[in-house]
């Protein structure tokens, strides 16, 4: 399986650390129109509010979104306004992801993989996301020079 067909596919990882070199190629694909895919930049979400501020307009979060983990976990796991039968969240300069608040990246990158466990392990969904089991993948694209920092980052919040 390559990285291409991991970042689309239901099954364990759900947080992917991709070098720029090969991110062309994820780019270029296209999905179904079934399929919700959200380009970020991580120059964007230098802290946790500039975060909570992408994340909510792009998923279109509801008014009530608290601005703070447990929200976003619920808001991230619950998407009734913004069915999909694939979710593919793309971060393009991730190694600046959360400088201003590095504390936070290990609970964020826990947050996402869940989200992707969840998806992956969700039974019986409305016809809008095709009755079952979703995709939802999350891919950290960085420079190869800081690609096994930026792994290395993941791994540890997921232990």
């Amino acid at each position: 399986m390559t990285i291409l067909d991991s970042v689309f596919a239901r099954e364990r990882p759900w947080v992917h650390v991709l070098a720029e070199s090969a991110a062309d190629g994820l780019h270029a694909v296209r999905l179904p129109d079934s399929a919700l895919v959200v380009h970020l930049d991580g120059m964007r979400m230098l802290d946790v509010d500039e975060l909570f501020d992408q994340f909510a307009s792009s998923f279109r979060f509801p008014e009530y979104f608290g601005r703070n983990w447990p929200a976003f976990d619920e808001c991230i796991n619950d998407l009734k306004w913004l069915p999909a039968r694939a979710y593919l969240v793309i971060i393009d300069n991730a190694e600046h992801l959360l400088a201003r608040a590095p504390l936070d990246r290990p609970t964020l990158i826990r947050n996402v993989h869940d989200a992707g466990r969840r998806w992956a392990n969700s039974f019986a969904l409305g016809e809008e996301w095709g009755g079952g089991e979703v995709p939802f993948n999350f891919v950290l694209v960085c420079p190869d020079n800081q690609q096994v920092t930026l792994r290395s980052a993941v791994s540890e919040a997921l232990r």
